[in-house]
C-alpha cells in the first residue's frame, strides 16, 4: 500500500465524527480527573451531546441525500452507444471471503450486481472492475472475479484493475488501462458505484479524462427528509460517519485538483 493511502487513511480515521467525539470525550474526562474542570466538563458535554443528537436523528440521510439526488435521474436502465462498463469496488469482504473461501461482500453489493445486469443487458461491451486493497488476503478483484465466475458472467470479457485504492486511481488506473488493452478510450463508459459515491466519482473520471454515464446503486435514503427521530444509535453513527467521508472527499478532491468541480453534476458528464 502506497504510503500517500496509509496517510490518507489514518488522517480519515482521526477525523472521522465517531471517532473525533469520543476522542474529545476521552480528553475532556481526562482533564476532569486532572482536576480542569471547566474545560474537562465542557469537552464532555459537547461530544456526549454531538454524538446522542446524530445518534438519534436522522442526520446521516439529511446529507446522503443531496449526494443521492445528484444522479438520482440516471438510476434507470440507460440505453444509447457505450464504449465500456466501469465497475468500483468497494463491496468486497476479502478477509472473509478467503476464509470462506467464497466471495463475500459487505454493503454496497448492488455495485457487483448493479454490474452485472448492465453487463448483461450489453452483451458486447467490455467490463473493468476496478479496486486493488485486500493485502494478505483475497484482493478486491479476486472476491469480485468469483461472484461474476459463480452469477455465470463471461469472465473473458472482464479486465481487472488492481492496483488503485481509492477514487481518484480508480480513475487514472482505469484510463491507463483502457489505453493499455486498446479499449476505447474516446468513448462514453457506464460508470456503476453507489449513488453518494457518484459524486466524487463523476468529479474524478472526468478530471482523469474518461466520458462516462452514471448508473448510481446502493441508495440508502428515499430521497425525501425526515424529521422522526430514529433510535439506532449504532446505525445513524455509521451512517453519518460514511457520508461525511464523501462530502469531505468532495472539498479535498477539488482542492488537490482531482475532480472536475466542487460538487459535480451533470455538467460534468459533458
Amino acid at each position: 500500500m502506497e504510503w500517500g493511502n496509509v496517510i490518507s487513511r489514518t488522517i480519515w480515521t482521526l477525523l472521522q465524527p465517531s471517532n473525533s467525539l469520543l476522542l474529545i470525550l476521552a480528553i475532556g474526562l481526562i482533564l476532569t480527573w486532572r482536576g480542569r474542570m471547566k474545560w474537562g466538563l465542557r469537552l464532555s458535554f459537547f461530544s456526549l451531546i454531538c454524538l446522542v443528537l446524530i445518534g438519534i436523528s436522522p442526520a446521516g440521510k439529511w446529507l446522503a441525500i443531496p449526494l443521492e439526488q445528484r444522479f438520482a435521474d440516471y438510476r434507470s436502465v440507460p440505453d444509447g452507444d457505450y464504449a465500456g462498463i466501469i465497475i468500483l469496488a468497494g463491496t468486497e469482504s476479502t478477509s472473509l471471503s478467503s476464509v470462506h473461501d467464497q466471495a463475500i461482500l459487505k454493503d454496497a453489493a448492488e455495485r457487483l450486481s448493479g454490474g452485472v445486469k448492465m453487463a448483461r443487458l450489453f452483451p458486447e461491451l467490455p467490463v473493468i472492475h476496478t479496486g486493488g486493497l485486500g493485502e494478505g488476503y483475497w484482493t478486491e478483484n479476486k472476491v469480485a472475479e468469483r461472484f461474476f465466475t459463480d452469477v455465470g458472467l463471461d469472465i473473458s470479457r472482464v479486465y481487472f484493475e488492481g492496483k488503485s485504492h481509492n477514487t481518484w486511481t480508480n480513475a487514472i488506473k482505469s484510463l491507463a488501462l483502457i489505453k493499455a488493452q486498446k479499449l476505447d478510450a474516446e468513448g462514453i463508459w457506464l460508470l456503476v458505484t453507489s449513488a453518494s459515491h457518484m459524486p466524487r466519482s463523476v468529479g474524478a473520471f472526468r478530471e482523469a479524462g474518461l466520458k462516462i454515464r452514471p448508473y448510481p446503486v446502493d441508495f440508502s435514503t428515499d430521497l425525501t427528509y425526515s424529521a422522526f427521530p430514529e433510535f439506532e444509535a449504532g446505525k445513524n453513527l455509521a451512517t453519518f460517519d460514511k457520508i461525511s467521508h464523501e462530502w469531505l472527499g468532495l472539498l479535498v478532491y477539488y482542492v488537490t485538483g482531482r475532480s472536475s468541480s466542487l460538487f459535480p453534476g451533470e455538467n460534468d458528464l459533458k
